[in-house]
């Protein structure tokens, strides 16, 4: 809303002062962007340090923000400079009305996204005339002449191509893409699960219709392409003559009725509404496009009898000193939750450019198919759920079988170990008996590149004596705040020798866990030689697995130079930052094992106690450790089996000072 209001009145020819607790990329650009639009000028400053006066033709609030110097200027003299407060949320809490009593006696006019937004801030004190400016959306989306350059939606019996456009698609939706998609419709899913793109009018006219919630949908109705009303709020469907007005009150969020329903029915609303839906959005594309205009917007905004003839207005002291410190504090705030994250990303290296006739050739190249089988198998949690479907859908090289959750069993942490094994062994099954060449597992931990699929099987295509490939993946942290997500740290790739071919050996494998699930693409061939999944195993499985597969032969390492493949982590996992639990797995493994096959996992406590410099108190930490793991294991026979452990970990600091240096005088 902000850069489109400063490039509106930019193209009036107006200056226009932006102040912002935060002006980080790719924003930043965007604005840079406007320098010099309709011969008005643009100054954005972050610092609350900044000057600021009161000669103004118009000041806009949003989130209750202002410079500082204004606020204290407001305390000191009188003005009647107008004053518009804008709110576009009832459910943020930074767009509520904090110091209604300050707005009241300040503003001249409150704006409101929608009708319900104005309603369900009422109760907060609010009593100046107020104004509904619902999303409006700029002038490239309206203007006849930019109208003109996205083709009207044609006259379609059942839709070509579909965008979902959602930062938080739900299961429903992510489940309707993939119906639709076996039904010969195209399916897009745009947004931050997996492609973050701009709406552009070029991008929205490219589609037959829009499954979206809120803005997204003022921009395609003034384009004329039907939109279906739909998101993690649930939703109406199809935008029609006789639900129009109910969802625009509730400014098309899904929560007018707040109706959910499964992936199956909104695939066929979606097939059999369309016709219907395409005919209203073309006959009201030009009513839509008034409706919807900024420009128009603005133009009753200006002509308003509040703005034409404001009222004198001054802050008391007290009001002035309330504001700048809830100022200060939304400013701290709301930096320390976004700072790092728009920082990294903004001074984070940019992949290297690609040849564009290496492009064209690929865009022209059709991807294979009928080569991979992948297995989705999340826990509990709705974002990690929709964050894998989304990651397998948006995948350039289609999967031949995707196997869900329904068909394996294959899911949360939390089940009973009776239900890990059973899963496992039906995982196993399937492997066997499904012939695809290539199987990955993508268990809603990591999020997928559209390329991650094609560039696995291309490299295993390169390398046919290697086992399996992994990609090497970026990480963020994440913490539950206020029930959101928010990133508070992300580790970019680590880098990399271009064209240098590297794989990963036994040693590597010993040390840490080069081969999570969410990471890796393996051929069946080795999986079944290997042995396939260990159902016995709850944390250490696609370690165990991944030290098999090396026996089978080499697993490979994708190049690193784009990051295909990004973990996220909860802030609580990567505090704690151990996988004590899946070394004593293994360890415990290796005393159930006998001869040669034990030392293949005895060795990776052995790589763990050298690459830690354990001492004989570290040891017997762990000795403990194990003993309780061994013991939980109710239905094993546990029995000796703890004296053998004990045992070998006696012998452990004797076998480490033979093989290890001294160093002044003490061995590490």
């Amino acid at each position: 809303m902000t850069l489109e209001l400063a490039e509106e009145f930019l193209l009036r020819g107006w200056h226009v002062d932006v102040y912002t607790n935060l002006f980080l990329s790719p924003m930043a650009e965007r604005f840079a962007a406007l320098g010099g639009l309709g011969g008005g000028t643009l100054r954005v400053a972050d610092d609350p340090y900044d000057d600021f006066g009161l000669d103004y033709d118009l000041i806009w609030v949003q989130h209750s923000l202002l410079p500082p110097s204004i606020i204290r200027r407001l305390a000191e003299r009188e003005t009647r400079t107008p004053i518009v407060w804008h709110h576009m949320s009832a459910l943020a809490e930074i767009e509520l009305p904090l110091v209604a009593d300050i707005e009241n006696d300040l503003s001249d006019l409150e704006t409101y996204v929608s009708e319900s937004t104005r309603e369900l801030q009422r109760p907060y004190g609010l009593t100046e005339p107020s104004l509904i400016i619902a999303n409006p959306v700029p002038r490239r989306f309206t203007e006849p002449s930019a109208r003109a350059d996205a083709p009207p939606a044609p006259d379609l019996a059942r839709p070509a191509r579909i965008a979902v456009v959602s930062n938080h698609p739900p299961q429903e939706v992510l489940d309707a893409a993939a119906v639709l998609r076996g039904l010969d419709v195209e399916v897009d899913v745009i947004g931050e699960a997996t492609e973050v793109r701009e709406i552009t009018p070029e991008l929205l006219a490219a589609y037959d219709g829009v499954v979206t919630i809120g803005k997204t949908v003022q921009y395609a109705l003034s384009l004329g392409v039907p939109v279906y009303v739909y998101d993690h709020f649930g939703g109406e469907g199809w935008l029609a003559p006789d639900n129009d007005a109910a969802q625009a009150a509730t400014n098309y969020s899904g929560r007018a009725t707040g109706r959910r329903i499964d992936g199956d029915a909104i695939a066929a609303e979606i097939v059999d509404g369309f016709a219907a839906a395409g005919e209203f959005a073309r006959e009201r594309r030009a009513q839509h496009a008034e409706r919807f205009s900024l420009r128009r917007s603005i133009d009753g905004l200006l002509s308003h009898p509040a703005i034409v003839d404001p009222a004198p207005k001054r802050l008391t002291e007290a009001q002035s000193l309330r504001w700048l410190a809830l100022s200060e504090q939304l400013r701290g705030m709301y930096r320390t939750l976004e700072h790092l994250t728009d920082e990294l990303a903004r001074t984070s290296a940019e992949p290297a450019a690609i040849d564009p006739a290496i492009e064209t050739a690929a865009e022209q190249t059709p991807a294979p198919a009928g080569l991979v089988h992948v297995f989705v198998a999340t826990a509990d949690d709705p974002l990690a759920t929709a964050r894998a479907s989304a990651s397998v859908a948006q995948q350039r090289l289609a999967p031949d079988r995707v196997t869900t959750p329904e068909h394996t069993g294959l899911q949360s942490s939390a089940v009973t170990e009776v239900d890990v094994r059973s899963s496992v062994a039906r995982f196993n099954e399937l492997v066997v008996e499904v012939a695809t060449e290539f199987v990955a597992i993508q268990d809603g931990t990591a999020s997928w590149h559209p390329d991650f699929l094609a560039a696995a099987v291309d490299h295993l295509d390169a390398h046919p004596e290697e086992a399996a490939v992994v990609a090497p993946a970026a990480r963020t942290v994440e913490r539950v705040v206020n029930g959101h997500r928010v990133e508070i740290e992300h580790h970019p790739l680590p880098r990399s020798t271009p064209g240098r071919h590297d794989v990963i050996d036994v040693s590597d494998q010993l040390v840490a866990n080069r081969t999570p699930f969410g990471a890796m693409v393996f051929r069946r061939s080795a999986a079944v030689a290997a042995g396939l999944l260990d159902g016995d195993l709850r944390f250490a499985m696609d370690w165990d697995f991944g030290l098999r597969l090396l026996h089978v032969g080499p697993i490979g390492i994708l190049d690193g130079s784009t990051a295909l493949v990004t973990f996220h982590l909860d802030d609580d996992e990567a505090v704690a930052g151990s996988d004590a639990r899946a070394r004593n797995e293994l360890a415990a493994k290796a005393m159930r094992l006998d001869g040669g096959r034990r030392l293949m996992y005895s060795a990776v406590l052995t790589s763990q106690a050298a690459a830690a410099n354990v001492d004989r108190s570290a040891i017997s930490e762990r000795i403990d450790d194990l003993a309780s793991t061994l013991r939980a294991r109710a239905a094993e026979p546990t029995e000796g089996i703890e004296l053998r452990v004990r045992r070998y970990l006696r012998r452990l600091p004797a076998r480490l000072a033979r093989r290890l240096p001294m160093r002044a005088g003490v061995r590490r």
